[in-house]
């Protein structure tokens, strides 16, 4: 049984969302929210500021905001970056090599 990329990003969303879950009520003060915030890091092992990351893209993206990044396009885009910034700079040397006179 083989995972795809889509299927590994839903379900580290779903537990990014389970995670936070108890955060989304409206009921909660802030000082409820920062201590719901701790206990949640420390449960899951992380950081006190995944959760707040987690909230906020929740807020503004939905279940979409909790997925992560797909790395394989950033990836390509970068390396595209990087072999067109040395095409220019080849062809910037007027074709001559070092060895040249």
């Amino acid at each position: 049984m083989t995972i795809t990329n889509k299927q590994w990003q839903d379900d580290v969303a779903l537990h990014r969302y389970q995670m936070i879950a108890p955060l989304l009520s409206e009921d909660l003060d802030n000082a409820k929210r920062v201590a719901l915030r701790k206990k949640i890091a420390a449960d899951n092992n992380t950081t006190i500021r995944s959760p707040y990351r987690y909230e906020a893209a929740y807020k503004a993206q939905a279940f979409t905001g909790l997925r992560p990044v797909d790395r394989e396009k950033r990836q390509h885009s970068l390396f595209r970056k990087i072999s067109e910034n040395c095409f220019l700079k080849q062809s910037s040397f007027d074709g001559k090599s070092r060895n040249d006179p």
